[in-house]
C-alpha cells in the first residue's frame, strides 16, 4: 500500500516573521558598513594629502622653495582684478608638483610659461598641449567621500579655471571660472585639495589690521621656503594643503556649485573657518563626517573637527594655523578630532 507523504512548508506568519528579522539585521549592519566605508575614504583621502605634502618638500628641495600657488596675476597692490585671462600661464602648485607625484609624462608635455618672478600668458585653457592635458582625472586629486565630477551633470555649474587674491574695499579671494557647458562636453579633471593661502592670502594691507599677519604659504606667485616656516611659526603649526567641495549655500537657491580644476586651481583662504559641507564655495570643508583633513607643513596630516567658525578661540586657532609668520602660540587640541 502507498504511504502517504508529509510536506512541510513556511506558513505565511513564519515567512513575515523570517523577512521581519532580516530586515532588522540589515538595519543594524548598514550603519556598520557605512562606518567602516568612511573609515577607509577618511584614510584614503588622507593619504592623498600625505602624497601632495611629500610631492611639495621634494619640489622644495629640488628648486629651494614651494611651487608658487599659482603662476597668476602679480600680487602688487591694489591687486586690481586682471584685465585679460591671457595675463599668465595659470598653473597651478599641482600642476607644478606633477614630476613629483609620478606624472612626469603628463609634466613633460606641458608648455610652462614663465616663472613667479615674471608670469606670462597664454592661459592653460586657450592652447594646446595644456588644454588637453588638463582633461586628465587625476584619481590622487580629488577625495573618495566626494565626487566633483557630480558638477558636469549640471549646466550651472562654474568650473573654476583661475584662483587669486584681489581688492574689493579689502582683500578678498577671486577666480576666474568657465560654464560646463563652455567646455562642449569636455570635463577638465578637477581636485578635492587646494594650498593654504591664509585668512585672506597675500594683501600687501599695512594698516593696522594688518591682513598679512596671518599669511598662508601659497598665494599667486608666492615664494615660500619651508625654512622660512620653520624660522617663523614652525612647519607642524601650520597648514599647507586641505580639502575643499565648492557648493555655496549663501549665494541663492538652488545653492551655487562651484568645482575646482587641477591644473589652474592652487590655493583659497581661511577666512570663512571650517565649513559644513554645503556652506561657502571657498572654505576649506568636506563630506566627511564631523572633521577636514589637512597635511602640514611639515608633512603631518590630520582631521580637524568642523564647523571652526565659533567660539572664537577655535575660529582663531584655526586662523593662526593658516598663517606662517604670525607667532601666535595656540592650543591645537581644540580643533584636533
Amino acid at each position: 500500500m502507498a504511504r502517504k507523504t508529509r510536506s512541510s512548508a513556511f506558513t505565511l506568519i513564519e515567512l513575515l516573521v523570517v523577512i521581519a528579522i532580516i530586515a532588522v539585521l540589515i538595519g543594524l549592519l548598514l550603519p556598520a558598513v557605512q562606518k567602516v566605508r568612511e573609515a577607509a575614504a577618511r584614510s584614503k583621502c588622507l593619504n592623498n594629502l600625505k602624497q601632495i605634502g611629500l610631492a611639495a618638500h621634494n619640489y622644495e628641495s629640488a628648486n629651494g622653495r614651494l611651487p608658487p600657488g599659482v603662476l597668476g596675476a602679480v600680487p602688487t597692490p591694489p591687486f586690481t582684478y586682471p584685465q585679460g585671462s591671457g595675463s599668465a600661464a595659470w598653473l597651478s602648485n599641482l600642476t607644478l608638483m606633477l614630476p613629483y607625484m609620478e606624472q612626469d609624462a603628463i609634466y613633460r608635455q606641458m608648455k610652462v610659461n614663465g616663472s613667479a618672478d615674471k608670469p606670462v600668458g597664454p592661459a592653460w585653457f586657450s592652447f594646446d598641449p595644456n588644454y588637453t592635458l588638463a582633461l586628465t582625472h587625476m584619481p590622487g586629486f580629488t577625495c573618495p567621500s566626494d565626487n566633483p565630477y557630480d558638477a558636469y551633470n549640471d549646466p550651472n555649474t562654474r568650473i573654476i579655471s583661475r584662483v587669486y587674491i584681489a581688492n574689493s574695499g579689502g582683500p578678498v579671494i577671486a577666480f576666474g571660472y568657465f560654464f560646463v557647458s563652455d567646455f562642449e562636453g569636455d570635463q577638465p579633471g578637477l581636485t578635492n585639495y587646494l594650498g593654504i593661502a591664509g585668512n585672506a592670502g597675500y594683501s600687501g594691507d599695512t594698516s593696522s589690521s594688518n591682513w598679512d599677519q596671518w599669511m598662508g604659504v601659497f598665494n599667486s606667485c608666492s615664494k615660500t621656503s619651508i625654512p622660512e616656516i620653520t624660522a617663523a611659526d614652525g612647519t607642524s603649526n601650520v597648514l599647507m594643503f586641505g580639502e575643499i567641495t565648492g557648493v555655496s549655500q549663501d549665494t541663492g537657491s538652488p545653492p551655487a556649485k562651484y568645482a575646482f580644476t587641477w591644473v589652474g586651481s592652487g590655493f583659497s583662504w581661511n577666512n570663512y573657518g571650517l565649513r559644513t559641507d554645503i556652506d561657502r564655495a571657498f572654505g576649506f570643508g568636506s563630506r566627511h563626517t564631523g572633521v577636514v583633513n589637512f597635511v602640514f607643513c611639515d608633512g603631518s596630516v590630520r582631521s580637524l573637527r568642523k564647523p571652526a567658525r565659533s567660539p572664537d578661540t577655535e575660529y582663531n586657532t584655526y586662523i593662526y594655523l593658516s598663517g606662517y609668520k604670525d607667532g601666535r602660540t595656540f592650543d591645537i587640541s581644540t580643533l584636533s578630532n
